[in-house]
């Protein structure tokens, strides 16, 4: 049995899942996978050695058997010999359940990059499997972070001060940048205490700006004043802002890194 929500060992639903695959003597994988997000590569890869070393017969599922689901359906479609991309989109139907209308679209949008990549060419599974391992970019969900100037930074005790973040964009789609609180691509940063306790949380990035693929914006991002000497911790990292933060994603969920670094107060 494939599960697409990840693992939840907190939850009611997880362990009594668990506990009936072990009784009846089944294995169990599992998958993270948003039905409104496009899927981290990594979690793909994942997807396809599951697929590739498991027993049959398998049973997949996620909350409502529809977006989920039929992605990973689409996918095992794609791997078998002789299967057509139109076959395999099949999977995401209305007649299981998938809609191709508001967030879940992007399970569909899935399979318009990859037709994008294949340019053509009819598909094929060996195709599929080299776009995968090399060419799949979650949409502009992307990006190389680094710190300008010295890292480990050092700052005064006591005051205020400002750190810029380099932000390339490696990803195959342009990053927009709006002004206002909502909406567009954020930098969103934090700074810790040397155990972990989060001291600060900022936003920067609140622009009209455009950023194409290979191109790269600067992103100031402040803090306040740090009365104890001492080395902090900052984490930074580009998100898609929602109209409500429920709604947000930071890039590292579509398998981005982010940028984590030192921050030195004397």
């Amino acid at each position: 049995m494939i599960t697409l929500r990840g693992s939840c060992p907190e939850t009611e639903w997880y362990t009594a899942e668990c506990e009936a695959t072990a009784a009846a003597g089944i294995s169990q994988e599992d998958v993270t996978l948003s039905a409104k997000r496009l899927p981290a590569p990594a979690e793909v890869r994942r997807v396809i050695e599951v697929l590739d070393r498991t027993e049959t017969p398998v049973l997949i599922h996620c909350q409502r058997g529809a977006d989920r689901t039929g992605l990973v359906s689409a996918i095992a479609v794609l791997l078998q010999k002789g299967s057509t991309l139109d076959q395999a989109r099949r999977q995401l139907w209305p007649r299981y359940g998938h809609i191709e209308a508001g967030r879940t679209a992007v399970m569909d949008e899935f399979f318009d990059l990859y037709a994008a990549w294949l340019n053509g060419r009819a598909h094929k599974p060996n195709l599929f499997r080299d776009w995968v391992e090399t060419g799949y970019c979650p949409g502009p969900y992307r990006a190389a972070l680094s710190l300008v100037g010295p890292n480990p930074a050092t700052v005064a005790a006591g005051r205020g001060f400002t750190l810029t973040i380099h932000a390339a964009n490696t990803s195959v789609a342009p990053w927009t940048f709006r002004p206002g609180g909502s909406g567009g691509v954020q930098l969103r940063y934090q700074l810790f205490t040397p155990r972990g306790e989060i001291l600060y949380k900022g936003r920067a990035g609140h622009l009209a700006a455009t950023v194409p693929p290979g191109g790269w914006i600067d992103l100031a991002a402040g803090f306040p004043p740090l009365t104890n000497p001492g080395r902090y911790l900052v984490h930074a990292d580009l998100m898609d802002a929602g109209a409500l933060d429920l709604l947000a994603a930071d890039f590292v969920q579509y398998g981005s890194e982010p940028l984590v670094f030192d921050v030195n107060v004397r």
